[in-house]
């Protein structure tokens, strides 16, 4: 009986998983197959750009308000035009992840002369750049690619950052076992994890001081904690500033909010207050 399911649905229902119903992108030379199956399904919606770094600042913005976003380029010429969005994703601790269709495997590790190249023959420098930003590349083979899909996908959300996945074009249509479906939940269990230690420095270090304040980053919004803080800050009446980057995520009507605080360059009561 012919198997149905292939490697780029599996990736779907991962994506679908995280809460990314829309995905963005440019159509182009390598990812062609994968944006069918995107297009064939009914819970997924794909929303094309005219180019891939507005495909790539909206998945940004996308994964700013609902917690994951997905975009999709080409190899090479697609990739380049997306890259300062996705550092903009790095930079900012924003869950996006890039989906890049790429030549054949073989094309890569034969080095084979094809469009979209710099005609020397290297295919990974792309991949570096990515590196080289910070962000978790992955270039997906036929033997560990739902392990590596995994991977990604626990990395994402367990950190916040953005990956970036290569799919070879040989890999779209590969058969995979229906049934590793139903064991995407179990990649998002939340680790449990002894606090004994960070509760008892953050105790230590508010009974030693005169007048403590919480100062907040971004990274407040990214993990969804911005509730328990403010719980803290009520229940021990400790003031609250928000850092530039963090403007924004925080409900500045709360009683206990001083203001934003930037070091040297704040407003001068909110830098005399810290």
């Amino acid at each position: 009986m012919l198997n149905n399911y292939k490697l780029s649905d599996y990736l779907l229902d991962v994506v679908k998983y995280m809460g990314a119903n829309d995905i963005f992108g440019v159509p182009g030379d390598y990812n062609l197959q994968f944006l069918d199956h995107i297009t064939h399904r009914s819970d997924l919606n794909w929303t094309g750009n005219a180019n891939e770094l507005n495909a790539s600042y909206m998945a940004d913005g996308y994964a700013r308000e609902k917690g994951f976003a997905t975009f999709v380029t080409t190899f090479g010429v697609g990739e380049l035009s997306a890259i300062n969005g996705l550092s903009g994703s790095i930079a900012e601790h924003v869950p996006v992840l890039e989906i890049v269709g790429a030549p054949t495997n073989n094309v890569q590790n034969n080095g084979s002369l094809v469009h979209h190249t710099f005609g020397d023959h290297k295919f990974d420098r792309f991949e570096k750049a990515h590196r080289q930003l910070g962000i978790k590349a992955v270039k997906l083979n036929s033997e560990h690619a739902i392990d590596q899909i995994n991977d990604v996908a626990k990395y994402i959300y367990e950190t916040k950052k953005p990956a970036y996945i290569i799919l070879p074009t040989n890999l779209v249509e590969m058969e995979v076992n229906q049934s590793l479906k139903n064991d995407i939940p179990s990649l998002f269990i939340n680790k449990e994890i002894n606090s004994d230690k960070a509760f008892n420095q953050i105790k230590s270090s508010i009974n030693n001081s005169e007048k403590p304040v919480i100062i907040m980053g971004h990274e407040v919004d990214r993990f969804n904690v911005f509730d328990d803080i403010k719980a803290f800050s009520s229940n021990n009446n400790i003031p609250i500033l928000d850092l530039g980057l963090g403007k924004g995520n925080i409900d500045e009507s709360f009683a206990n909010f001083v203001g934003t605080y930037n070091g040297q360059i704040s407003d001068e009561n909110v830098n005399k207050y810290v």
